[in-house]
């Protein structure tokens, strides 16, 4: 049977069934499963992460500072109230010591309400936020509390709890307005984590040194009694049995004697510039360096945390030497502490930011920025304990008779303020400037992290059957596409004439 081209097939009705999927579009887009796929890989991750985190923040910052700000007050406040009954404890200082321990004990009580709080309620107390109006209330603040222990420390109308207490306050108020200078609405801490750098660096960080330093201290004592008594035994045995019947006025002019020898001088600065320095930075950022066990920090996380710890010892360290402060020093001391915080913030911080460095595998970031915090250190030390002995020998000299000593000690003395004052001035200045660094590249980095997340739309499909779709995207690759019942490479018939 011949079949006329011309003539027309019937058409037969169309089925309901759905037509056969297109290899080409099933490889290649699938409209349907994309989009909760893409959006399943990427953003389910970050709720896991986030419990997990906060697992881990349970069991390591909650624990930990639970039992530091608990135990911590209770020791400070036992040792304080059983300093008076130790021998040998001048009446005077007696209560400055005790109420000094006091305000240290204190100052850790926030850590443990932020940590009950979060383990009560399984949830944050708050994030830890600073901006610059805490810069403003914490340096007017600090500035009116001078002031006003400055006058009363000057009429002598000043009782020993509150100068402790005021104390504590100023150097709170005074690091509060340097780390929000250095934050800055920063907002990777919680007020738990953040008060634990705090607490950490001055409670933790400060008894750890000291008794490194005592114990170095001791040994060397022990060397130099052994060679004195290699040398000439009989001599030390004279000392210690002169040393027993020696009157408060003798001893302060042996330690004079003594303090002015070279090799004691030597030895001081060594110790103060360089053991020291070594010691207490490796020491002051412990929970920084500790975090490490949780992840890397982000290098603002780090930067930050140990500026919190060495913020933390500066306001601590302040407080032991309260003891110093019997004969009319308060204003003197707390005026000279606010540069001892921006050295140790400073120094702590960049510690803190090579311990970052090194847990992403760069180990000689952290070895630059470590010796680069104990040279600032050092000079800091080494400026002090020059000021300190020149004032020392002053009174040992008659002023009333100028000689070329004098001009000498004056001009040390010019050069020791000059020092100390530039570097409080630079280190404020270095704080604030790595802290917008690091922030910006913070922001910087989460905005391309944004970017590479950022979904994209779902591809649009026609309603046309599949295979005109198939031939569409055949046609715009160039490849022509088979006639029915036309072999490949024919020419194509004329249309019929009407």
């Amino acid at each position: 049977m011949t079949t006329n081209p011309n003539e027309e097939t019937p058409v037969q009705p169309e089925t309901k069934s759905l037509p056969a999927p297109d290899p080409i579009l099933a490889s290649n887009s699938q409209p349907t499963q994309w989009l909760p796929t893409r959006v399943e890989q990427h953003a389910s991750p970050a709720p896991t992460t986030v419990r997990a985190e906060g697992r881990n923040r349970f069991s390591f910052w909650l624990v930990l500072a639970l039992i530091i700000g608990i135990v911590g007050p209770a020791l400070a406040c036992g040792l304080g109230a059983v300093l008076p009954f130790l021998p040998r404890v001048q009446p005077g200082m007696t209560g400055f010591a005790t109420w000094t321990l006091i305000a240290i004990g204190l100052w850790g009580l926030p850590l443990a309400a932020f940590a009950l709080w979060e383990m009560m309620n399984q949830k944050s107390p708050g994030q830890w936020r600073l901006h610059w109006v805490w810069s403003l209330i914490g340096g007017v603040g600090a500035a009116l509390l001078l002031v006003v222990g400055g006058v009363a420390d000057y009429f002598d109308n000043w009782p020993i709890p509150a100068a402790a207490l005021t104390m504590l306050v100023y150097l709170t108020l005074a690091g509060l307005a340097l780390l929000a200078l250095v934050a800055h609405s920063w907002r990777g801490f919680g007020l738990t984590q953040a008060w634990a750098h705090l607490v950490g660096g001055g409670w933790l960080g400060l008894s750890l040194a000291a008794i490194v330093e005592v114990g170095l201290l001791l040994v060397l004592i022990v060397v130099l009694v052994i060679a004195s008594l290699v040398r000439d035994p009989e001599q030390v045995r004279l000392f210690i049995q002169n040393s027993q019947a020696l009157t408060e006025s003798q001893i302060q002019q042996l330690v004079l004697e003594w303090a002015f020898n070279p090799w004691v001088i030597v030895l001081v600065f060594l110790g103060a510039s360089v053991v020291a320095p070594l010691i207490e930075e490796s020491l002051k950022p412990v929970l920084v360096a500790l975090s490490l066990f949780r992840g890397p920090p982000t290098p603002m996380a780090a930067f930050l945390g140990g500026v919190m710890s060495g913020v933390g010892f500066g306001v601590i360290e302040s407080l032991s030497q309260l003891v110093n402060t019997a004969g009319g020093q308060w204003a003197l001391l707390a005026g000279i502490r606010v540069g001892t915080l921006v050295m140790h913030g400073l120094a702590s911080g960049l510690v803190g930011w090579g311990w970052g460095q090194l847990a992403v595998r760069k180990p000689l970031r952290l070895i630059g920025a470590f010796a680069l915090a104990v040279a600032i250190h050092g000079l800091w030390n080494a400026m002090a304990i020059t000021s300190g002995l020149v004032g020392l020998r002053f009174t040992q000299i008659n002023p009333a008779q100028p000689s070329a000593e004098m001009m000498v000690l004056g001009l040390l003395m010019l050069i020791a303020i000059a020092t100390l004052g530039l570097m409080t001035v630079s280190g404020a200045a270095a704080l604030i400037f790595i802290g917008w660094r690091l922030r910006a590249s913070e922001t910087s980095e989460i905005f391309k992290i944004s970017e590479v997340l950022r979904p994209e739309p779902p591809t649009r499909i026609s309603a046309e059957p599949a295979s005109a779709a198939s031939a569409r995207v055949v046609e715009s690759a160039g490849v022509a596409t088979p006639t029915p019942g036309v072999e490949p490479g024919a020419a194509p018939e004329p249309p019929p004439r009407q």
